[in-house]
């Protein structure tokens, strides 16, 4: 277990640390912190994984399964979006591994709720889809946002919405999960989504956002170190 709390100590330090460089735009300082806070959230997930034992044995095979891929995911992404720089090439790329881990998610929570005989689509799940199309359109919508050809609006569209489907689902886990392990769940996907809105506002904004890169990245990192939890507790 201390092991666990080390990892976690210094997953914080690197996240705080990688978000003063990115400020700061000190691209060697970004580099020597946010590849160690990307290492350090997978290895919490992977001791997360060994330590949750029911009588001797894992407890969270196909949890972990999931979410850890999407977290690989992620870090992909991490990864991409660390040396696009002004490349729309490798930018697309991280938001391509981020949509695999949106789609990943979003699929396991169906699966689950489809294996505790819940309805493939419920009407809170609906109304938070529907709420969250109009809120994706409006913020597409803002003129403040330049974001090209509306090629690239569709694909934005269909990203953000990847994220307002895997948070309906994370909602509906609340109901038919262990609520140790669907609330950390619930908290992750919930903070990831939130932080692509901000980091979209800072990339595309024509005006300089002071606040909006920093925001989408503690609420990026800490919805990263909240997964883990789901595993440890499930």
């Amino acid at each position: 277990m201390v092991y666990l709390y080390i990892a976690f100590i210094l997953y914080v330090g690197f996240a705080a640390a990688y978000i003063v460089a990115d400020y700061g735009n000190r691209s060697k300082l970004k580099r020597a912190t946010k590849i160690p806070a990307g290492v350090l959230y997978l290895v919490i997930a992977l001791l997360a994984f060994f330590l949750n034992r029911v009588d001797g044995k894992l407890a969270a095979v196909q949890h972990f399964a999931w979410v850890f891929g999407a977290m690989l995911c992620c870090f992909a992404g991490d990864m991409m979006m660390l040396g696009a720089g002004g490349s729309k090439k490798r930018m697309l790329l991280g938001m391509l591994a981020f949509f695999a881990a949106h789609i990943l998610l979003a699929v396991y929570f169906t699966l689950y709720l489809l294996r505790t005989g819940a309805p493939a689509v419920s009407l809170t799940e609906g109304l938070i889809i529907l709420a969250g199309a109009v809120l994706a359109g409006l913020f597409l919508r803002i003129r403040k946002l330049d974001l090209g050809t509306r090629g690239f609006k569709a694909i934005a569209f269909i990203f953000f919405m990847s994220s307002v489907i895997m948070i309906a689902k994370a909602v509906s886990l609340i109901k038919m999960m262990n609520t140790n392990a669907s609330w950390p769940t619930l908290v992750g996907v919930l903070f990831m989504a939130a932080s692509d809105f901000f980091l979209a506002y800072k990339y595309f904004s024509t005006e300089k956002s002071t606040y909006a890169l920093g925001t989408a990245l503690t609420l990026y990192f800490a919805g990263m170190a909240a997964l883990p939890l789901s595993i440890y507790y499930i």
